[in-house]
C-alpha cells in the first residue's frame, strides 16, 4: 500500500512540475487561433507527463502508473479512423478511461469537463491535435 501511495505521489508532483514547466514557457492561445496548435498547447500541459512528448504512452510519469498510458499515435489504427467524438468524450470524462480515474474526477479535474471554461473549444483543439499524432 506504501508503494502504491509513494507511486501516485511521485506521478501527482511530476504532472504538477510539467504543467507548471510548460505554463511558465507558453502563452496562451490567441482567439481563432489554429486549434491543432492550441490543442498542442494543451496536451503539453494536461497529457504529456502521462503520455509523453510524441503521445506513445512514454511520460515521464508513467512507468509509476498502474496502468500504462495508452500510445495516442495508434488511435485511427485501432478504430479504423479517427473517432473524433469519443475521443472528445474521453478528454472530457464522458467516456470512462481506466487510467484518467472516475468520471466524476479525471487526472485533470474539470478542467475539460462541460463545467470547465471554454471546455468545448479546448476539448475539440486536443482532439484536433490527437488527431495530427496519428501514424499513417
Amino acid at each position: 500500500m506504501r508503494t502504491v501511495r509513494h507511486a501516485l505521489s511521485l506521478a501527482a508532483v511530476v504532472c504538477l512540475l510539467g504543467t507548471a514547466f510548460v505554463r511558465a514557457q507558453s502563452k496562451p492561445g490567441a482567439k481563432g487561433a489554429d486549434p491543432v496548435k492550441r490543442g498542442q498547447s494543451l496536451y503539453a500541459a494536461h497529457c504529456v507527463s502521462c503520455h509523453g512528448q510524441t503521445g506513445e504512452g512514454d511520460g515521464p510519469a508513467a512507468t509509476s502508473l498502474k496502468v500504462p498510458p495508452s500510445n495516442l499515435t495508434r488511435i485511427t489504427q485501432r478504430y479504423q479512423g479517427f473517432p473524433r467524438a469519443k475521443m472528445a468524450d474521453f478528454i472530457s470524462g464522458e467516456k470512462y478511461a481506466v487510467g484518467h480515474g472516475s468520471r466524476e474526477m479525471p487526472v485533470w479535474g474539470k478542467k475539460f469537463s462541460a463545467t470547465g471554461a471554454n471546455a468545448a473549444a479546448e476539448i475539440e483543439a486536443l482532439t484536433r491535435y490527437l488527431e495530427s499524432l496519428q501514424r499513417k
